[in-house]
C-alpha cells in the first residue's frame, strides 16, 4: 500500500525562501506532496478575529497572523521549486475566489479547510476551476459534510478526497477520533484519509493503519518558532509515516475514538472563530435588496452563513454598516422579534 504523507508546510511567516526550503526537505523526507496555503487577510478575516489556539505562541489577532502572507505569485515560485526538483507535487488550500483563480489546474488537488466547509461560493469555484478537490471536515455534523460533497459533486468537480480531521490547535490524541474516516466511507466517498493536529506521530500512523487514503500533518524545518510550527513535525517523522505503518493495531490506539460526525467540546473555539459569516463590504441602506457585490464572507462566524443564499433575494428594512456581520435581523421590520444565534 501506498503511505501517502501530505506535508502542510503552511503560510512559512510569509518568507518565500523558507517555503522554498520547507517544501523540498519535505520531499526529500518522502512527502508524497506538499502543501502551502493561498489567502489574504483583507479576504479572510475582520482585523479583531481573535486567534484559537491552544497553548502555542500567536498574534494577537488572525489578521495580524494573516497580514504578511505570501503572494500568489510567491507560492508559483514554490510550486516550480517543487518541479525543478523533480517533483510536481505541490498543491494548495485556497480561501477566495482569487486564490482558486491562481491555483493550477494542473496540479494534484485543490484543498478546501475544515472552517470553509459552510462556504458554498469557495467550494464550488474550486471544484469548477479544478484540479481534483481535497475536503477536510473539522467541527462539521455530518449534514454539513454531506452537503459540500454534494456542492462539489453537483459544480461538476467529481469525487473529493473527503479528510476525517479535529478542528484544534494543536489537538489532544484523545480527542483525534480518527475513526471519523469510517463514518465519512459511511457516506459512499471513495477516497478517505485523515488530517493531523496533534503532536506527534500515533493519530497519523493510527489513520495509515486503517487504510487512509493519505494523511496530511503539519511539517516545519523550524520547531517551536510559533503558531503551527510548535506542533508540527520534521524530515525524521515524515520518514517514519512514509514507511508505514502494516500491523499497527488502530482499533485499540487512543486515538482512534468517537466515529460519529459531529463537532467536539475540544472543537468549539475554532468551529466560532475559524469559520465565516457574510459581512457588508459596503453600507448599505434601508430599502435596499441585498446584493452578492454588497457581502464579503470573513471570520469569525455569528451572522448569515456563507451556506445560504436566501439574504440575496431580501430587502433591508435597517442600514448594514461595511465591517458589520449582516444578520436576519437586519431584515425583520421588527427587529426586537428576530432571534438570531448561529450553531
Amino acid at each position: 500500500m501506498e503511505r501517502r504523507v501530505i506535508a502542510e508546510i503552511g503560510s512559512c511567516g510569509g518568507d518565500k525562501q523558507l517555503a522554498i526550503d520547507t517544501a523540498l526537505a519535505a520531499l526529500g523526507a518522502g512527502a508524497w506532496l506538499v502543501k502551502g496555503q493561498m489567502f489574504r487577510a483583507e479576504t479572510l478575516t475582520t482585523r479583531t478575529a481573535k486567534p484559537y489556539g491552544k497553548g502555542i505562541v500567536e498574534a494577537a489577532t488572525q489578521w495580524e497572523a494573516f497580514e504578511g502572507a505570501l503572494s500568489y505569485d510567491d507560492w508559483w515560485e514554490v510550486a516550480t521549486a517543487c518541479i525543478d526538483a523533480g517533483q510536481h507535487r505541490f498543491f494548495a488550500s485556497v480561501f477566495d475566489g482569487e486564490a482558486v483563480a491562481n491555483s493550477d489546474p494542473a496540479w494534484p488537488f485543490v484543498k478546501i479547510a475544515s472552517a470553509d466547509i459552510t462556504h458554498r461560493e469557495l467550494i464550488e469555484a474550486a471544484a469548477v476551476h479544478g484540479p481534483e478537490v481535497m475536503l477536510s471536515t473539522g467541527a462539521s455534523h455530518r449534514s454539513e459534510v454531506e452537503r459540500a460533497v454534494g456542492w462539489i459533486r453537483d459544480a461538476g468537480g467529481g469525487e473529493p478526497v473527503v479528510l476525517a480531521c479535529t478542528l484544534s490547535y494543536p489537538c489532544e490524541v484523545g480527542d483525534a477520533h480518527v475513526a471519523r474516516m469510517w463514518a465519512l466511507t459511511d457516506l459512499g466517498i471513495g477516497r478517505v484519509g485523515y488530517s493531523d493536529h496533534t503532536r506527534g506521530l500515533l493519530a497519523p500512523l493510527t489513520a495509515l493503519a486503517a487504510g487512509a487514503f493519505a494523511v496530511e500533518k503539519h511539517f516545519t524545518i523550524r520547531p517551536g518558532t510559533g503558531g503551527d510550527n510548535d506542533f508540527a513535525i520534521g524530515p525524521r517523522e515524515v520518514e517514519r509515516l512514509a514507511a508505514g505503518a502494516d500491523g499497527f493495531p488502530y482499533w485499540a490506539s487512543p486515538a482512534w475514538g468517537d466515529w460519529q460526525l459531529r463537532p467536539h467540546s475540544c472543537e468549539r473555539a475554532a468551529r466560532a472563530l475559524a469559520r465565516r459569516s457574510w459581512y457588508y463590504a459596503r453600507d448599505v441602506a434601508p430599502g435596499e435588496q441585498l446584493q452578492p457585490r454588497d457581502v464579503v464572507a470573513l471570520r469569525p462566524a455569528g451572522g448569515w452563513e456563507p451556506s445560504d443564499y436566501s439574504l440575496f433575494q431580501q430587502m433591508l428594512q435597517r442600514p448594514g454598516y461595511q465591517g458589520q456581520p449582516v444578520v436576519p435581523a437586519d431584515f425583520d421590520a421588527d427587529p426586537e422579534r428576530s432571534q438570531w444565534v448561529q450553531a
